[in-house]
């Protein structure tokens, strides 16, 4: 969380829950992360039980960048050590390049039509 909170402007992470002591093989270890990625809040949570699954390239969080700069900024550090699902490029109205990134999350990093617009 650190590191998205660290790539995009007002985020933060809000706060971190830990397991206690009632959970002795958990005890200190995340349960529940709670941050700000600019304006929109997001809460993940850990389970207890162990799971085959991983994150689906079903859901990913998108962002629409404000120039071409910051989205090829963004897309070169959450592709690092990620999987790139299809290449940076320019798909019907947004330049768009859905990838999941080291931690298996998917991304959509899109410079829309209209915020190419806008003036510098």
């Amino acid at each position: 969380m650190n590191l998205y909170a660290s790539l995009f402007e007002d985020s933060e992470v809000l706060d971190v829950k830990y397991y206690g002591a009632e959970q002795k093989e958990l005890a200190g270890r995340v349960l529940q992360i709670r941050f700000r990625l600019s304006y929109q809040t997001f809460r993940c949570t850990i389970p207890p039980a162990p799971h085959e699954f991983d994150f689906t390239p079903s859901f990913s969080i998108f962002n629409a960048c404000d120039n071409e700069a910051q989205q090829i900024s963004l897309f070169q550090t959450l592709a690092a050590n990620g999987k790139i699902m299809i290449p940076l490029d320019n798909y019907a109205s947004v330049q768009d390049s859905p990838r999941s990134d080291r931690f298996s999350v998917s991304w959509q990093l899109n410079l829309l039509w209209f915020a190419m617009l806008k003036p510098s």
